[in-house]
C-alpha cells in the first residue's frame, strides 16, 4: 500500500532542500562581503595609525619651533 503522504512529503523536502541551497550561497555571498569590510576596515586602521604618528610628530615639531621662538624674543 502506498503512503498517501508520500508526494507531499518529497515535494516538502525538495524545497526544503532547495532553499538551503539557496541560504547557502547567499551565506557565501555575505561572508565574501564581510571579508571585503574587514580588509576595508583594516586600511583604515592602518591609515589611522599613520596619520595619529604624524599628528604627533607634527605636535612635537611645534611645540620644539615655539619653544625656539619664545626663547629668541627678547
Amino acid at each position: 500500500m502506498d503512503n498517501p503522504h508520500f508526494k507531499q512529503q518529497t515535494k516538502l523536502l525538495e524545497r526544503i532542500r532547495d532553499n538551503v541551497d539557496k541560504m547557502s550561497h547567499v551565506l557565501a555571498n555575505i561572508n565574501d562581503k564581510v571579508h571585503e569590510i574587514n580588509d576595508f576596515n583594516n586600511d583604515l586602521v592602518m591609515f589611522w595609525q599613520i596619520w595619529s604618528k604624524y599628528e604627533q610628530n607634527a605636535n612635537f615639531h611645534l611645540s620644539i619651533q615655539k619653544q625656539r621662538s619664545s626663547s629668541d624674543a627678547p
